[in-house]
């Protein structure tokens, strides 16, 4: 399984047996920063090889005015829970996202359209309808780049 730590931490993931729970691997990714991550997964890219997606899509004080989401291609993990490895990945891409308005958006959960690559974000709110929100897979820079942000657009509501 692939983990990460919420804010406060460096950008990095984890590499974690699903068996034991044992750390197998640590990576910082290059060029990335943590502000508020949230999710993670692991989805083909449009080249049909996996990527791992790291949405840094939180803001509990709906103070920011873009949002950012980071793909790196899976590594092959070699370490063990006895002699775990750690490193780098290069060739992270990061595409930085605008809510409509420039509202400002607590979202948690993101998830990567299996057919278009699109990403897709939850909104977390105390109220009793969560939006749902999409973005086009397209836009995608240099870690560490600046950008103009992609906007995503609001596809759902859910109670």
């Amino acid at each position: 399984y692939w983990v990460h730590n919420d804010s406060g931490d460096s950008a990095r993931i984890f590499a974690v047996d699903a068996d034991t729970g044992q750390t197998l691997a640590t990576y910082q990714l290059s060029g990335a920063t943590a502000i508020d991550w949230e999710d993670i997964e692991v989805a083909r890219g449009p080249d049909g090889k996996p990527y791992i997606y790291v949405g840094d899509i939180g803001d509990n004080g709906l103070s920011r005015s873009s949002v950012t989401v980071y793909r790196v291609p899976e590594p092959i993990v070699t370490g063990t829970s006895s002699n775990p490895t750690s490193g780098s990945l290069s060739g992270v891409q990061q595409l930085k996202l605008q809510y409509p308005g420039g509202e400002k958006i607590n979202s948690e959960a993101l998830a990567v359209d299996p057919n278009t690559n699109n990403l897709l974000v939850v909104e977390k709110t105390s109220g009793s309808v969560s939006r749902v929100f999409i973005a086009p897979d397209a836009g995608w820079t240099s870690a560490g780049s600046s950008s103009n942000p992609t906007q995503w657009n609001q596809v759902a509501t859910l109670d």
